[in-house]
């Protein structure tokens, strides 16, 4: 992506197709919540703890079947866009150096990265940042149903649209403001603002802060 153009709009090109990952984020979080977690009755844990043995088989044989049905809807999907890939022509990539005809193998470039202290810095932030939204998301559904009485996952998959559709603007607003302004004053900005709203909530003492998170 970063080669497909002009050297210096190669960041604002990487960032515009990440923006596009944030909104097939919400369309599989729709496709989840029309498909999965709207066709089968959430019980909770008191209810499951009443059921006899072969009812909370068949409780869990039915969430199965829930989710093979869409399941199979996206591994069609997958193939589908992995065949488009490989038929589709590619134009060849130039060298910097234009006076060279072969391009350097993986490992090759792989060393010549690694010796780029920004980089690695890079790889390391990028696997916490992927890390932390991913153990956030995964537990905001469970989250609002042990805390929203009467709350169903069906329902609460809508809070986690709703953060998903934030993602996203904050995504496109992101990649709009590189591309006005220098990247990393616009990362530094954001991340000094980011680092001010999570400090004001820990010492408002917001009710939606865990209790246990300063111990971390």
């Amino acid at each position: 992506m970063t080669v497909l153009g002009p050297e210096s709009g190669g960041h604002f090109r990487l960032n515009l197709a990440q923006t596009f990952n944030s909104f097939g984020a919400i369309i599989a979080v729709v496709f989840g919540q029309s498909l999965i977690l709207s066709n089968v009755p959430h019980q909770s844990q008191d209810v499951l703890d009443k059921m006899s043995p072969e009812q909370l088989s068949t409780y869990k044989h039915s969430l199965v079947l829930s989710v093979q049905t869409p399941y199979m809807i996206i591994v069609a999907i997958v193939l589908l866009v992995a065949l488009l890939i490989m038929l589709t022509k590619f134009p060849a990539l130039q060298s910097d150096d234009r006076a060279e005809s072969t391009q350097s193998s993986f490992s090759a470039s792989l060393s010549r990265l690694v010796r780029i202290r920004h980089w690695r810095w890079a790889v390391l932030a990028q696997f916490c940042y992927v890390g932390a939204q991913t153990a956030c998301w995964s537990y905001l559904i469970r989250y609002a149903i042990e805390e929203i009485p009467g709350m169903t996952p069906g329902f609460a998959a809508n809070y986690l649209t709703g953060t998903m559709v934030c993602f996203f603007i904050g995504r496109f607003t992101g990649t709009w403001l590189i591309s006005r302004f220098a990247p990393h004053k616009v990362l530094a900005t954001l991340r000094a603002a980011r680092h001010g709203s999570v400090s004001d909530l820990r010492l408002q003492r917001w009710p939606f802060w865990p209790a246990g998170a300063d111990a971390v």
